[in-house]
């Protein structure tokens, strides 16, 4: 791995620490939009709806079954053009960058067993 500037560094990770910051900002203005708007907002009330539970075993049992090798979703060969072009080389880059990668996750991963630290 070549040495890069402790400048150029610094600057990568704080880009990528606003990025977080700046995706929970959004979230929590989201939350308190919803509630000023008068809708109920909470944790956890969708896993009591069946239609959602079913929907989501579905989910996991199909994730599990393309993992397991049983079916492959092929990409389109734009896809890797797009994935190579979209690699975040500088400051901007690695601020949306962690905002997408941020987005995606749930916010529990790191208090279960095997998440990522």
């Amino acid at each position: 791995m070549a040495r890069r500037r402790p400048g150029r560094v610094r600057l990568s990770f704080l880009a990528s620490a606003a990025g977080v910051l700046a995706t929970f900002l959004l979230l929590a203005a989201l939350v308190a939009g919803f509630k000023s708007a008068g809708l109920a907002v909470g944790w956890g009330f969708q896993f009591q709806q069946p239609l959602f539970l079913a929907a989501m075993a579905l989910l996991v049992t199909v994730f599990a079954a393309n993992l397991w090798g049983f079916f492959e979703v092929p990409l389109p060969g734009f896809a890797g053009t797009l994935a190579s072009a979209l690699q975040p080389p500088r400051a901007a880059g690695r601020f949306l960058h962690r905002r997408l990668r941020d987005s995606a996750r749930h916010p529990l991963h790191r208090a279960l067993p095997g998440g990522p630290r």
